[in-house]
């Protein structure tokens, strides 16, 4: 295969520039690494080897969600915060998208480098999470010392993380489509496990030990890059999300709802589960104990349940079963996970952590509570999860019907629901509103404001719930 010719544009040579004259300014001859092995010759070996990238999938359109690819000798420079692939005299780019004379192999940087190449993002119709790089000659690195790079040998993932700090995004967005390609890699016969490797600019987020149990070693976080000043470079590393794993659309472009033939199913769903809960050390006798009960999930800030107690009570009382009221904001996650793992119902508001119901055995149940005029028919990716084929999960919506029993505020933020910003008609229009507006995601006032009331559970309604959940999983179990 040839090499790619290496042009700049007037405009990209100023960035180059730049990059260089930093790189240049550093003296020594050695790179630190984790792995080990001989600087000199890392140091010395950059002008010839430079990066390649091989990619599988994708075709030549510009429908990149089924495309992924390998990059060796990928760097991150701190100080510009950019990915940076560096061409060297034996550098081979294989499987992009067509160059300007219908060949893959010797597609020009120029041509390639505006066109996308990957997503690092599984989320659906969203175009803001692509692979982007700048071009270097690999000459730029033949004076690198340990004060300016640190090369990390072994595999690596880089991705994009959407929202960390919701479960819902974290274990369908990302770890889910992870667990995939980790998966294909070891039948594809990489025996190596790979280190993930964040680079989006969200926070580290609550949820960094569910990314550790998908990570040969603890995650690399953009912010550790970037505080550690260094160029980074990266011996392997695979780019590229697929969407083949997702199940639901947030609504970005037409109102949220089920993807259209989703290819995820209940054997991989509890294949990522059993891995999660292998990697956190909860072995199968702590999850089956023998011990089953209903589960709550407890929200202590905002989309509350004022009366748990009551409720509590009333299930023991007219259904015969316990209730174990998880505090999610308090209990760890690991704890949560056991107390899940062993439920025979769950329960909670409609929200980001009922993804946890992911961790549920085979004929559990989920019960789903909404807030008032938050239609259950409009918003369902739990309802979606449950109902994936293999998933064997009975499900029920409970919806709050009555005005007397939600508490508003509309004196929140706008974020969190607050809408005495808006003018004097649409507040009493979203006031007098029985039922949410269609809308696409993300910032509809009227969802919002309704999505962050707290909910004092009619009694009688949410047992009935309860009774229909629990008649379809026992219906199920007799099967």
């Amino acid at each position: 295969m040839r090499n790619v010719p290496f042009v700049f544009s007037a405009a990209f040579c100023l960035v180059v520039a730049l990059l260089v004259a930093y790189i240049w300014r550093r003296r020594g001859l050695s790179v630190s690494r984790g792995g080990g092995g001989d600087g000199k010759l890392l140091s010395s070996s950059w002008r010839r080897r430079g990066s390649s990238i091989y990619c599988k999938g994708g075709g030549n359109d510009e429908s990149i969600s089924t495309r992924t690819c390998r990059i060796d000798n990928l760097c991150y420079f701190a100080e510009h915060d950019e990915l940076v692939i560096l061409h060297g005299e034996e550098s081979i780019f294989y499987g992009l998208p067509l160059g300007d004379d219908g060949d893959s192999s010797n597609s020009n940087s120029n041509s390639l480098r505006f066109r996308p190449l990957v997503d690092l993002t599984s989320v659906r119709d969203h175009n803001t999470q692509r692979f982007e790089y700048v071009d270097l000659p690999a000459e730029a690195l033949d004076e690198a010392n340990d004060s300016t790079l640190i090369y990390h040998r072994g595999l690596h993932f880089l991705f994009k993380r959407f929202n960390p700090g919701n479960l819902m995004h974290v274990l369908h967005d990302d770890l889910l489509p992870i667990y995939v390609a980790m998966r294909s890699e070891q039948m594809e016969g990489v025996s190596e496990p790979f280190r993930l490797v964040a680079i989006d600019s969200h926070p580290v987020g609550p949820f960094t030990q569910l990314y550790d149990a998908l990570s040969s070693s603890s995650l690399i976080h953009k912010d550790d890059l970037r505080r550690d000043g260094r160029i980074a470079c990266f011996e392997h590393a695979l780019i590229g999300m697929t969407k083949e794993t997702t199940w639901y659309q947030y609504g970005f472009f037409q109102r949220q709802g089920p993807v259209d033939n989703p290819k995820a199913n209940g054997r991989i769903v509890r294949q990522l589960a059993r891995h999660i809960r292998r990697r956190l050390h909860i072995n199968e006798d702590e999850r089956d104990d023998g011990s089953s009960s209903f589960v709550l999930l407890s929200r202590s800030i905002n989309r509350r349940i004022i009366n748990e107690d009551e409720l509590s009570d009333a299930i023991e009382k007219e259904l015969g079963s316990s209730l174990t009221i998880l505090p999610i904001e308090s209990t760890s996650l690991r704890d949560t996970i056991v107390h899940v793992s062993k439920a025979s119902l769950l329960m909670g508001m409609h929200g980001g952590t009922l993804a946890l119901a992911l961790f549920l055995r085979p004929h559990s149940a989920l019960v789903e509570l909404f807030p008032y005029a938050v239609p259950s028919e409009e918003y369902t990716p739990y309802k979606t999860l449950a109902q994936l084929p293999d998933m064997s999960i009975a499900y029920e919506a409970w919806e709050n019907q009555w005005i007397d029993k939600t508490i508003i505020y509309p004196h929140n933020p706008p974020l969190y629901g607050g809408i005495v910003h808006l003018n004097e008609t649409l507040r009493e229009r979203i006031l007098q509103s029985d039922r949410v507006s269609s809308h696409r995601c993300c910032y509809d006032p009227e969802w919002l404001f309704r999505a962050y009331q707290d909910t004092i559970v009619d009694v009688p309604s949410i047992l009935a719930t309860i009774r229909r959940a629990a008649a379809q999983r026992d219906a199920a179990c007799a099967l």
